[in-house]
């Protein structure tokens, strides 16, 4: 299965699932509305692709012709890129983007602890469409690596990945709650499941890297969210309504109280 035929399949994704953590009305629009592909989506697919089948990069991609597109030779060597691309079914990659893409993947590669979970899960199954139904909802997923002992691993890119500020994101972009979805696809094929891991590479110098493993007890904690999501999910189909955010009560927090006293 390819990626347009994974997209269109009407399973829902964790993307799609995690709009409900800001309201169903978000879930709707973005249903309604796909997200077209970014330059931080195409940054992301290209880097993957470096760090979890390099030997499949020519027969996917091809780099952009460097220097200014309005000098005669670049515009000759972008027509020729650009039909090279056409005949052999390859994306062109913009020239910065691609080395951004080959700096990260380098920094991974020169990093002891992400080289070795790289190194497994190359060896794992990637990118492998799941599709399951939990709650009486049908799921989609698609992990970037399975390995042999049940650990679903994920390759982040971020501008910050400090840990002490990274292990914050994990919890307020909902990563954790990612690792509770894959499970549950993974555990729906009979599979076993033992952890998620993220490897996280910066996307600017000096491209620092960090992993970070999510415990059974943070996906357990996850999994509870996963399933409010699910159950929100069910009540909007079955009332067809798509609400927005409702009703907030209003607490005073600890600092205007200070400065009240």
């Amino acid at each position: 299965m390819d990626d347009s035929q994974y997209r269109a399949h009407p399973a829902v994704s964790y993307s799609g699932m995690k709009e409900l953590a800001k309201s169903p009305a978000h879930f709707r629009y973005n249903q309604l509305h796909p997200v077209a592909e970014n330059e931080a989506m195409l940054r992301g697919i290209i880097i993957h692709a470096m760090c979890l089948e390099p030997a499949e990069v020519p027969n996917r991609f091809i780099k952009g012709p460097t220097g200014n597109r309005t000098l005669k030779a670049v515009k000759e060597a972008w027509k020729e890129a650009e039909e090279k691309a056409q005949q052999d079914g390859l994306r062109i990659i913009p020239p910065a983007m691609w080395e951004t893409a080959e700096r990260c993947s380098e920094s991974l590669e020169s990093d002891v602890e992400s080289s070795l979970w790289l190194d497994d899960a190359r060896r794992g199954i990637i990118e492998r469409p799941i599709f399951w139904k939990r709650q009486g909802i049908e799921l989609k997923g698609k992990p970037d690596s399975v390995l042999l002992d049940g650990t679903v691993v994920d390759i982040k890119t971020t501008a910050n990945c400090f840990p002490p500020v990274f292990e914050a994101e994990i919890f307020r972009r909902n990563y954790h709650c990612q690792g509770a979805f894959y499970r549950s696809g993974v555990q729906s094929l009979g599979e076993r499941w033992s952890s998620h891991v993220l490897i996280c590479v910066e996307t600017e110098p000096p491209y620092a890297v960090a992993v970070f493993r999510l415990n059974e007890g943070v996906i357990d904690n996850a999994d509870k969210v996963v399933t409010g999501w699910i159950d929100l999910y069910k009540q909007c189909l079955e009332f067809k309504r798509w609400p927005g955010y409702g009703l907030r009560e209003v607490r005073t927090p600890a600092w205007a109280a200070q400065q009240a006293d």
